[in-house]
């Protein structure tokens, strides 16, 4: 259920930005990937909503209390390119 809320609410998001944009999502890594077109955006899974982002983009949202690098395996490096959304955030349209 609540994989399932991550899905519909970022399809909701991606909607009202970018209405156009051909949204669908792949099962991967036992999550789902989301894309817009042929290009992976965002990485949904146990861990929460993670987004690919630009440098810049990564600094803005590692400053917002609750988000982090992804970081699929305890152990494993952190994300290069993925940042987890705050939960705060995914919740408030």
């Amino acid at each position: 259920p609540e994989f399932e809320t991550m899905i519909l609410q970022l399809r909701e998001a991606v909607d009202a930005v970018a209405p156009d944009a051909a949204f669908r999502t792949r099962a991967m890594f036992g999550g789902a990937g989301a894309y817009a077109g042929e290009r992976m955006f965002a990485s949904l899974s146990g861990h929460g909503l993670a987004l690919k982002l630009p440098d810049e983009a990564q600094a803005e949202m590692l400053r917002l209390d609750g988000a982090r690098r992804l970081q699929y395996d305890l152990g494993a490096p952190p994300s290069k390119t993925y940042v987890l959304v705050p939960e705060a955030m995914r919740t408030d349209p």
